[in-house]
């Protein structure tokens, strides 16, 4: 954005052509300083926001949010304008606690999703695991995340459950 210096990954922002001469993201088309702005998803502000529905939410959605909480998307998915379904989170959703935030309260804000490796139960906020560079990806089948432990690519660590076995000497 030529106003408040955001980088966005193009189709990630629904770009689908740069303008010629100027760019702004759209908090800033609008007159609104980014930085200030909210997200119902999540405690972060700033960043990658897009409008909700009718304003609703405080007016602005994160694109990560909106893309990687299940229950929420967008109206127009071919512009990823109109960010909805923050009413539908599930509440069990909401009572997850992100294992990357730093403070209490925005730990249970928002809604988190769930490593997507096995049985794990880690959660975070998409804008967190964005932030802490974890793996997220978009697929025909869903959206998913990796905590670190479980990223495509993070070391295996070995698991001794059980029994040992007992060495044939």
């Amino acid at each position: 954005c030529d106003r408040c210096d955001l980088a966005v990954h193009q189709n990630w922002y629904g770009v689908h052509r740069l303008p010629q001469g100027e760019w702004l993201c759209d908090p800033c088309a609008a007159g609104e300083t980014t930085s200030t702005l909210g997200c119902p998803g999540c405690p972060r502000k700033g960043g990658a926001l897009k409008r909700t529905r009718d304003g609703e939410w405080g007016g602005w959605a994160h694109v990560v949010c909106t893309l990687f909480l299940p229950e929420t998307g967008f109206l127009e998915p071919e512009a990823l304008d109109r960010a909805a379904g923050f009413d539908l989170i599930h509440p069990d959703r909401k009572k997850l606690k992100c294992h990357l935030c730093d403070d209490a309260g925005d730990r249970v804000c928002g809604g988190k999703i769930q490593c997507t490796h096995g049985r794990c139960q880690k959660a975070f906020h998409p804008t967190c695991g964005m932030a802490h560079g974890l793996t997220m990806q978009i697929t025909d089948e869903g959206n998913i995340g990796y905590c670190a432990a479980h990223a495509p690519g993070a070391p295996a660590k070995a698991r001794v459950q059980g029994r040992r076995r007992k060495s044939k000497a």
